[in-house]
């Protein structure tokens, strides 16, 4: 299931309340939780044509549990039949909404202890591949073009991309905002700062991070990790090494 789920997470109750953000990167999360929190919410920019980083803001009363799934770019169109925007207008087909009933379900066993949380993904990736539709054609060949969105530190140029998918730009970029809920440009400069935290996370110094992940230097690669992470490139790898060193 890796080509589709991103992530799957389970949150158990605790004795305060718990809140996280979940950045915007063009992948879609649905989550349902015991009482107090609601079900399905959108992951993912919520002004797609616009260059705003927006994040979903997740809070969890005390005894809340929460189980979720994050889909890749552009899987959860091909799953379910919905755009991004569809699904964070409230639209839901069968399919979803017999995918949320599977994850109550597996919330419940799991906040009784009844299973561990492997049995459980067991249980969500059956639910996701019963009465599967054959792969989306227009998926699959998005998804070759964000692998190498996701690859290269070279300025995205979407008539190049349109060709390579077959159609002419405005209609690419129509197709893209459908499927993934971003722009090319957005989506390939949060996929570049993800690089660049991942980089930071093992040890390398902010120039040959700039560098690797195509910034024009550790000015700019500062300026666009604060804007979507909220946090210097400096700050963040001093939180992963104290993170590191049990502080």
């Amino acid at each position: 299931m890796s080509e589709v789920l991103n992530a799957s997470w389970f949150v158990a109750p605790a004795d305060e309340p718990r809140s996280g953000i979940m950045q915007a990167d063009g992948r879609v999360g649905v989550m349902v939780s015991t009482e107090g929190f609601g079900s399905a919410a959108g992951v993912g920019s919520l002004k797609p044509d616009s260059d705003d980083f927006d994040a979903v803001h997740l809070g969890l009363a005390p005894q809340v549990s929460l189980i979720g799934l994050r889909f890749e770019p552009g899987a959860f169109h091909s799953l379910f039949g919905l755009s991004f925007r569809a699904f964070v207008r409230g639209e839901r087909t069968r399919r979803l909404t017999d995918l949320e009933g599977v994850l109550q379900g597996a919330l419940r066993e799991l906040s009784r202890e009844a299973c561990g949380f492997g049995q459980v993904e067991d249980v969500v990736a059956t639910a996701l591949l019963r009465g599967a539709r054959g792969p989306d054609p227009r998926w699959l060949k998005l998804r070759s073009i964000l692998d190498e969105m996701c690859a290269t530190d070279e300025r995205v140029d979407s008539e190049r991309w349109a060709r390579r998918f077959g159609c002419g730009r405005r209609q690419f970029e129509r197709l893209f905002v459908e499927y993934v809920g971003l722009t090319p440009k957005v989506f390939f400069r949060l996929e570049r700062v993800n690089r660049a935290r991942a980089q930071l996370k093992a040890g390398a110094d902010l120039a040959s991070t700039a560098q690797a992940c195509g910034f024009a230097d550790q000015a700019h690669l500062t300026r666009e990790f604060r804007r979507v992470l909220g946090v210097t490139p400096l700050a963040y790898r001093g939180r992963v090494v104290r993170a590191n060193d049990g502080g």
